[in-house]
């Protein structure tokens, strides 16, 4: 039933983004589970499209093309179907970060499927290089996790404002683990601590819009840590 239930939904996504290869295997699972000369028809893709733009239009659109080919190129293999699966995970954070300051930039537009897909991409960059074990999510978390916090920060917070609290809690839940790896960085760096802050209070009115009261002593746990840092050494 799954299947049945996934295959023309899967073929018609694929058929949208331009992959051909999973498109005509995901028809062809349309067809075999009931779904007798199953078709994905030019109106239904222009319905995917309208209402999510593919990220090279995204690029393309905001004068950023430069990057198409490397974060959308055609697939080789059936598996590479995201950025975070054509970059090597060494530049995973380099791209999130250009990905991210998009975001920002798309924020302002009339088409917010931009600033969504940007956020979504960048997000996934960066836990592709974190996951990894990048050298620069390592060795300059200070940088790129402040980046990755801003990303999660900023997709959040537009979710929340259209309703869609189950993405806003997703991006609350990543944050938490964002949050306390840059805890150290935040302990000596003032600019770090005040981004580190912002995320918090915002978690904080998500997890208590959802009555999440659990989450919500999580967060003030670890708002208190932060605020101690104050009384610490002073910040750079």
């Amino acid at each position: 039933m799954t299947l049945h239930i996934a295959a023309p939904l899967a073929a018609l996504l694929h058929t949208a983004a331009g992959r051909t290869g999973p498109a005509e295997a995901a028809t062809w699972f349309a067809t075999v589970t009931g779904h007798d000369g199953f078709t994905v028809t030019d109106e239904a893709v222009a319905d995917v499209l309208a209402s999510q733009p593919s990220l090279a239009t995204v690029l393309t659109d905001n004068d950023q093309q430069r990057y198409a080919g490397v974060l959308t190129a055609p697939p080789t293999e059936v598996r590479l179907l995201v950025p975070a699966q054509r970059v090597n995970h060494s530049v995973g954070a380099g791209y999130g970060a250009v990905l991210g300051e998009l975001q920002f930039q798309t924020a302002m537009g009339t088409d917010p499927s931009h600033e969504r897909l940007c956020g979504l991409e960048a997000h996934a960059l960066f836990a592709w290089a974190s996951h990894r074990g990048d050298i620069n999510m390592r060795h300059q978390f200070a940088h790129f996790g402040v980046q990755w916090l801003s990303v999660l920060l900023n997709f959040g917070q537009r979710r929340g404002e259209q309703g869609e609290w189950t993405a806003a809690v997703d991006a609350a839940n990543w944050l938490t683990g964002v949050v306390g790896q840059l805890l150290p960085y935040a302990m000596i760096d003032r600019k770090v601590r005040d981004n580190v802050t912002a995320a918090l209070d915002w978690q904080r009115s998500v997890y208590a819009a959802v009555g999440d009261t659990a989450a919500v002593r999580g967060v003030e746990e670890a708002a208190a840590v932060v605020a101690s840092f104050d009384h610490g050494p002073p910040g750079r």
